[in-house]
């Protein structure tokens, strides 16, 4: 019975084919009849209170599953290094990032400023690697060469306003991920991020979902995104999911965002994410895991990972 289940899901997701406009579901509800009804269950089920999940169909903007929908679904939260990959689409649109550029991760102090967060320094890296590992040093390189009104107009695009910097500094920071005032809900990030597996259709979610606008993206760049989030799931910051499923390759950005609640920031604590489109092969489905509370993106790895499990039948 289990495995007919799984092969069920497997179906719906690679046989869906793009709905229009007018059959979208509302961000406040989604089908409960459809066979993602049992895969929410579950979730309920296995995610504690402290997680935050979407399950979306990126084609046609469906909510598939939800687990704790008002974090999910309205909560706007820091996103850390989940704007990576963004950033990076901005630099190779505007000619500023070069994707064979090489630069050196040094190992560096805790009290470094420009400090990567894996203090050993990950060596010399190019973009694939700097997605695959979320290296700061990296980004930084890349954000320093990006004007940050060229950023700011690329996520306008996007219908995403930056919020108020008041220096260089600030603005580095937001394009990599490390100024807490970078907010986004999990649904928004995700969809954000769907771009690059989706031919770029952009979802309103204040009309109920409905694609809106289609974002005009080379080839070239959205695999160059693409091969960097496989790399990350191959041996990079998403390679702890490897042994949560039967795929051969997914793509995954992980990200650590600075805690803040109620306007107030602790530095004892962290916010994890992790998004994964899901199947490797040709992705349908993408997912986001937020935790509220952790501790760098291992609780988000852990918790897709049992989201994966879920999806694949192997949690029941």
């Amino acid at each position: 019975m289990k495995q007919i289940f799984v092969f069920f899901i497997l179906f719906q997701i690679l046989n869906c084919e793009i709905q229009g406009s007018n059959c979208s579901p509302s961000i406040q509800e989604h089908a409960m009849d459809s066979p993602y009804s049992d895969v929410e269950k579950l979730l309920q089920k296995t995610l504690p209170d402290s997680v935050a999940a979407v399950i979306l169909d990126i084609y046609t903007g469906e909510i598939l599953a939800v687990h704790q929908s008002k974090t999910a679904l309205h909560r706007s939260f820091p996103i850390g290094s989940l704007i990576k990959p963004l950033t990076a689409c901005a630099g190779l649109i505007r000619g500023s990032l070069d994707p064979n550029d090489l630069i050196y991760c040094y190992r560096s102090g805790y009290s470094d400023f420009n400090r990567c967060w894996y203090l050993n320094g990950h060596g010399r890296v190019d973009l694939t690697d700097a997605i695959a590992y979320s290296c700061n040093s990296y980004f930084r390189h890349a954000a320093q060469k990006l004007r940050f009104s060229e950023f700011s107009r690329f996520m306008e695009n996007l219908g995403y306003s930056m919020p108020r910097t008041f220096t260089p500094e600030d603005e580095i920071d937001l394009m990599i991920g490390l100024n807490p005032s970078l907010k986004m809900t999990p649904l928004q990030i995700l969809t954000y991020l769907s771009l690059f597996y989706n031919d770029g259709v952009l979802f309103d979610w204040t009309c109920e979902g409905v694609p809106f606008k289609k974002i005009s993206m080379p080839d070239k760049i959205r695999d160059l995104i693409r091969r960097g989030m496989a790399a990350s799931f191959r041996y990079g910051s998403g390679s702890g999911l490897q042994n949560a499923t039967h795929q051969d390759s997914l793509f995954v950005k992980t990200g650590t965002a600075p805690y803040r609640l109620g306007g107030v920031e602790d530095h004892t604590k962290t916010h994890a994410w992790t998004v994964v489109f899901y199947p490797g092969d040709t992705p349908r489905i993408g997912i986001v895991i937020f935790v509220t509370q952790g501790v760098g993106s291992k609780q988000g790895i852990y918790w897709a990972g049992q989201t994966l499990r879920i999806l694949e039948g192997r949690i029941w």
